[in-house]
């Protein structure tokens, strides 16, 4: 039974645009003849950033206790923010989650939310690899460092012989691939190989800095 109840409700989380208020009072277990005590909220009160009811629960005789709302109330408000369930889905969950303290629902949502997570931060890799890439580009061609992509490599070339330069201008990524693997062959005079590296599995950023930190007489 409550034996303790607050007067005025209070704000009890934050997230992905919502506001979680509630009154908190404190439970006591007298049909097991325990005693003990548990906090617990009697009202619960979700609005979104506007203000606009999105679930309110009133539970005096019913309550939601606060290990199960502190457990759950992330998950909620995501699957809240992500599904846009109807009112009926929403109390259905409600009272899943927070009264029966069903286990699946915070396991589902946690693995969608991590998910998630991974998704963007694979995004935020692939722009800053692409971003990275594009600021070798653009410092080869300011430098006048003659760079080539085969794949994964990259080569900067010093070139003797326009003939030669054409050629590689003209190659596509597997003709590139072996003319670099002939002029290493054969330490040919008409190109040299001044600076390569495999983007495949390493840093870009790192191989960035070093084409920057490639002596200055190299740049022309």
């Amino acid at each position: 039974m409550i034996i303790d109840r607050a007067k005025k409700k209070e704000t009890l989380y934050t997230a992905y645009g919502y506001i979680v208020e509630g009154i908190k009072a404190i439970y006591r277990w007298t049909y097991d003849g325990s005693g003990r005590e548990e906090a617990c909220l009697t009202s619960l009160y979700v609005t979104d950033a506007d203000g606009k009811k999105v679930y309110t629960h009133h539970a005096f005789h019913n309550p939601i206790f606060m290990k199960h709302f502190d457990k759950n109330i992330d998950c909620f408000l995501w699957w809240v923010a992500n599904d846009t369930p109807d009112i009926y889905n929403i109390e259905k969950t409600f009272h899943d989650v927070f009264i029966k303290n069903s286990c699946s629902f915070s396991y589902i949502i946690n693995r969608r939310i991590q998910k998630e997570k991974q998704e963007k931060l694979e995004r935020q890799r692939v722009a800053e690899r692409r971003e990275t890439e594009n600021a070798i580009v653009s410092y080869c061609k300011e430098n006048n460092l003659k760079l080539y992509k085969a794949f994964s490599k990259l080569y900067i070339m010093e070139f003797s012989d326009d003939k030669t330069e054409a050629l590689f201008n003209n190659a596509d990524a597997r003709q590139l691939e072996n003319y670099v693997n002939f002029i290493m062959e054969n330490d040919t005079k008409e190109a040299k190989i001044i600076f390569s590296a495999d983007t495949y599995n390493a840093d870009i950023k790192a191989v960035y800095e070093a084409i920057k930190a490639l002596k200055t007489e190299v740049i022309r």
